[in-house]
């Protein structure tokens, strides 16, 4: 079970060290999230870590599925 989870940002597309293991289109009552989600480890931890804006960063803010993604 993954233990952080990081929601990038504008400035946060990727995570340098990030080592994608699996990746994961999460339905919700909201829709679907702005992305698939990537589970993997960063610096030896278990995490999971999605892009707000989307993949490329192709979501402009008022389009970005906020509840979704919580």
């Amino acid at each position: 079970m993954s233990k952080i989870g990081i929601i990038g940002g504008s400035a946060v597309q990727e995570l340098e060290g990030f080592n994608v293991s699996d990746r994961k289109k999460i339905p919700t009552p909201y829709g679907d999230t702005s992305g698939e989600v990537l589970m993997g480890e960063l610096e030896g931890l278990s995490c999971v870590f999605m892009p707000r804006h989307g993949p490329g960063h192709t979501l402009l803010p008022g389009e970005v599925k906020y509840k979704a993604n919580i």
